[in-house]
């Protein structure tokens, strides 16, 4: 009787245990959206960035394949997804979702691009001398050799 009492109370609290699990699982996945970044040829944007529009402590970076992992905010329900040539885009993110396939469009095709620079034209020593010796030709001549390229 005693050991089907401990049974029953076991059954019962690994029953507890498993539903608490569960939703402690569901609830997490729940906080987590999954997605990529592609352009218009579906060709993923690696760095692609991905932030919340009011909270831009939680952020997430693309990967090799576009893909990107980011928490929900509390704060916002808008994620902005930006890459340098491409448009930002603003995306309003539902509760139910959970995968997101982001697509970028091209900012403008730029014909040519200039850069111009200027280079200051300064000098600045770092060697700071300790003793400087000066040769004539008379101390040349005197040399053992006849030769400088022979050793002394």
């Amino acid at each position: 009787m005693n050991s089907l009492f401990l049974e029953l109370r076991f059954s019962k609290l690994s029953a507890i245990l498993s539903i608490i699990f569960l939703f402690s699982v569901s609830s997490k996945a729940q906080n987590t959206i999954k997605g990529e970044v592609v352009n218009a040829e579906e060709e993923p944007l690696i760095g692609a960035t991905i932030l919340w529009k009011h909270d831009a402590t939680v952020n997430a970076v693309a990967d090799i394949d576009g893909k990107f992992s980011i928490n929900r905010s509390k704060k916002s329900d808008t994620l902005v997804v930006s890459y340098v040539g491409f448009n930002t885009l603003n995306f309003i993110v539902n509760r139910q979702d959970s995968f997101l396939h982001l697509h970028l469009e091209v900012l403008a095709n730029l014909q040519e691009v200039v850069v111009t620079g200027r280079l200051e034209d300064s000098y600045v020593s770092t060697l700071n001398v300790k003793n400087v010796e000066s040769l004539t030709s008379c101390e040349l001549r005197k040399a053992p050799c006849c030769n400088l390229s022979e050793p002394f």
